[in-house]
C-alpha cells in the first residue's frame, strides 16, 4: 500500500520544514496528534457516561490506524458485568480507521440511546474540554516534531 502524503498548513517555515521530512514520518506526526487528541477525549468520556454496572463505560475505547484499545476495553466492559450475565460477551469491534483518524467508540449497544436519550457522555467529553485535547495535540506534535528532526 502506497504511503498518503501528508500536507500541512500555517506557518510557511514550520511548513517547508515538515515537508522535507519522509512521508512515512509525516504520517506517525499526524497519527500521534490525533491519537493524542483522542485518548482526551475516551477518557473524559468514561468520566461522564452514566454507571449502572460499568459496562458501557468500560467498553468506550480508542482506535486509530496504528492501535486498537479494543482488547482492553472488550474485557473491561465483561468484567464490569456479573458473572452470571448472560450479557458477558464481547462487543464487535469495527474496521480500523484510515490514516490521520481517531476514532472513540463506545461498544455497548446501548450507549448510543444513552448518548442522545438519557445522558450525554461522548459529545461534552468533546465539548466541554476542548482546551485540553487541543493543548495534548500541540504538545505531542512537538515532541513528534522535535524527535523527528533529530
Amino acid at each position: 500500500m502506497a504511503m498518503p502524503s501528508v500536507t500541512w498548513k500555517g506557518d510557511k517555515e514550520l511548513t517547508r520544514k515538515l515537508q522535507r521530512l519522509s512521508d512515512a514520518a509525516q504520517v506517525r506526526i499526524l497519527n500521534q496528534v490525533v491519537a493524542a487528541g483522542a485518548f482526551v477525549v475516551e477518557g473524559y468520556a468514561k468520566i461522564e457516561a452514566p454507571i449502572d454496572t460499568g459496562y458501557m463505560r468500560n467498553s468506550i475505547y480508542t482506535k486509530t490506524a496504528e492501535f486498537s484499545g479494543y482488547a482492553d476495553a472488550s474485557i473491561a466492559a465483561a468484567q464490569a458485568l456479573p458473572v452470571t450475565a448472560a450479557a458477558r460477551r464481547s462487543f464487535p469491534e469495527g474496521p480500523r480507521p484510515p490514516i490521520g483518524t481517531a476514532i472513540v467508540s463506545v461498544g455497548a449497544e446501548y450507549g448510543v440511546h444513552v448518548e442522545y436519550l438519557t445522558k450525554p457522555f461522548m459529545r461534552p467529553a468533546v465539548d466541554n474540554h476542548r482546551p485540553e485535547i487541543e493543548r495534548a495535540m500541540n504538545v505531542t506534535f512537538q515532541r513528534e516534531v522535535e524527535k523527528a528532526w533529530r
